[in-house]
């Protein structure tokens, strides 16, 4: 509905772990239309296919001091940044989680961006349910391709949610 349509913000920028504009590359492969912000992908070409502001992202320690304290969805579809956005060591995130009044995250997890990380990187999907938990997420819908992981805040934040 009209209502309904107001009650929803978009905005525009990206959300990454640090505020920066973000390089992303490009498959080879001419049936892959998705981009990857991981360099140095198997596939992929070595150069950005783009490097543009128009890519800016900003770490939700930015995004809090300029919008709304209230969020009822926060879609996270990042290509492969995913894992540095809600890494335990990104106290920003968990800070911004805390004190916002988040509703739901769902994020698109792409696993297959995953390189050259050491074996506990490797096992990103963990740590950052661990963060949402801690945060006070539980993951209450997985998609049927597994990318698409929606969590919903059921409880209040632990206190291991800003200082772990």
């Amino acid at each position: 509905s009209a209502e309904e349509r107001e009650r929803i913000s978009f905005f525009p920028f990206g959300l990454g772990a640090r505020d920066d504009v973000m390089p992303m590359y490009k498959s080879e492969n001419p049936k892959i239309g998705s981009l990857s912000a991981t360099p140095g992908l198997p596939g992929y070409r070595p150069a950005p296919y783009l490097n543009a502001p128009l890519l800016q992202v900003h770490t939700l320690a930015w995004i809090a001091t300029r919008q709304p304290h209230q969020v009822d969805l926060l879609k996270v579809d990042v290509e492969g940044a995913e894992f540095d956005v809600f890494s335990p060591q990104n106290a920003a995130i968990r800070r911004w989680l805390y004190s916002a009044q988040v509703s739901q995250v769902l994020i698109e997890f792409h696993d297959r961006f995953i390189r050259r990380r050491t074996r506990t990187e490797v096992s990103g999907r963990a740590a950052v349910t661990a963060v949402l938990r801690n945060c006070g997420f539980l993951k209450r819908h997985i998609s049927a391709s597994k990318e698409e992981v929606l969590f919903v805040r059921i409880a209040r934040p632990t206190p291991q949610c800003v200082n772990d």
